[in-house]
């Protein structure tokens, strides 16, 4: 596989999220920068950044996830030793999987009622449903991401160091 490819593949969530923001600024200065030179507003410029920004947000969820970084909170475990804290970090990975699976699987069903019965978004002029894809996307490369991290620790060794 070519460099790009496998940086890319690592790096899929940081790209994506930077891809989203910068093309949410660039609209934005474009829409700030015509509302000053012309004094008029550039609707396409105001739905392209919320739905850049939409993508972001999620992207930068299965972000958070890939980096172990995904709303959890730790404290009241610390005191607990090692193998506890291991246990209860499988649990709450599994806890997190499956609600990311729910949410993938009611959103694929949401999406596909969205693609037979098209909502188009007034301005750009394409189907909703291609805004709404990130959705589930996303939840399931957070739990592709969450599975790597085993996967990556399992083949190290280090399976056992890994706790909250």
């Amino acid at each position: 596989m070519p460099r790009f490819l496998k940086f890319y593949f690592r790096n899929f969530e940081e790209c994506m999220s930077g891809f989203c923001l910068g093309m949410m600024i660039m609209a934005l200065l474009v829409q700030a920068v015509v509302r000053a030179v012309a004094g008029t507003a550039v609707a396409w410029a105001e739905e392209l950044s919320r739905f850049c920004f939409i993508w972001a947000v999620f992207f930068a969820m299965a972000l958070a996830s890939k980096r172990c970084e995904h709303v959890c909170i730790t404290v009241q475990f610390m005191k607990f030793n090692q193998k506890i804290r291991f246990f209860i970090r499988i649990v709450r990975d599994l806890v997190w999987i499956f609600f990311n699976v729910f949410i993938a699987y009611t959103c694929c069903e949401v999406i596909a009622e969205s693609i037979e019965f098209p909502e188009i978004s007034q301005t750009l002029g394409f189907p909703k449903y291609y805004v709404e894809a990130v959705i589930p996307v996303s939840f399931i490369l957070s739990s592709v991401r969450i599975l790597e991290d085993y996967w990556v620790h399992f083949k190290a060794g280090t399976l056992k160091d890994m706790t909250i």
